[in-house]
C-alpha cells in the first residue's frame, strides 16, 4: 500500500512486460493483425477497517 491507501492504483511488474516483449519479438503476425497490444494491471479495491 502506498500512502494511507486512499488512492487505488494498479501495477505492472516489469518483468511480465519484458517477458511479453521477448514474446512479441517471436511472434509473427497474420496479415490481419495489426501488432498493437494493451496491457491491464489488476483491479483494486478500496477498503476500509470499519
Amino acid at each position: 500500500m502506498i500512502g494511507s491507501g486512499e488512492v487505488p492504483v494498479s501495477f505492472i511488474d516489469t518483468r511480465d512486460i519484458g517477458r511479453a516483449m521477448e514474446w512479441l519479438g517471436h511472434y509473427e503476425l497474420k496479415p490481419s493483425e495489426d501488432g498493437i497490444y494493451l496491457v491491464k494491471g489488476f483491479d483494486t479495491t478500496c477498503w476500509s477497517n470499519h
